[in-house]
C-alpha cells in the first residue's frame, strides 16, 4: 500500500467529501493522478453496476500515463486479489465480481467523446 502525502490526505478528504467538483492542483509527478485513479478503483470495486469516466486529451497520453503506468501501479499496491479483466482494444477495465466498469477515454480524435459517452 502506497503511502500519501500530506497533499494527497487533504485531496482525499475531498475527494471522499460531499463535493460534487474537485479541481486537484500540483505540480508534474505531485500524486493527482494516482490519488484519483485511487479513489475511483475503490468505488469502482464497492459500487456494483457502476460506470466511471477517466479522461486525457491525449489518446497516447492516456495510454502510456494512465492505462500502462498508473493503473498497474495501483491495482497491484492496494487492490491486490480483486479480479478484473482489462479490454485494451476499448480501453476498459471490468470487475467480474460487481460488474462495474473503468472506462477511458480521450478527446483529441474525432468521434472519441460521443463513443465514450454513448457508453
Amino acid at each position: 500500500m502506497f503511502k500519501l502525502t500530506p497533499m494527497q490526505r487533504q485531496g482525499r478528504k475531498i475527494l471522499n467529501g460531499a463535493a460534487l467538483n474537485v479541481l486537484a492542483v500540483g505540480g508534474s509527478r505531485s500524486g493527482k493522478t494516482t490519488l484519483i485513479t485511487r479513489n475511483i478503483l475503490l468505488r469502482a470495486a464497492v459500487a456494483p453496476n457502476s460506470r466511471h469516466l477517466i479522461f486525457r486529451s491525449v489518446r497516447a497520453d492516456l495510454v502510456r500515463a494512465i492505462w500502462q503506468d498508473t493503473l498497474p501501479k495501483v491495482l497491484n499496491e492496494d487492490f491486490k486479489g480483486l479480479a478484473f479483466k482489462k479490454d485494451e482494444k476499448n480501453l476498459v477495465l471490468r470487475f467480474p465480481h460487481n460488474k462495474s466498469e473503468i472506462w477511458l477515454g480521450f478527446l483529441n480524435e474525432s468521434g472519441s467523446l460521443e463513443s465514450v459517452l454513448g457508453n
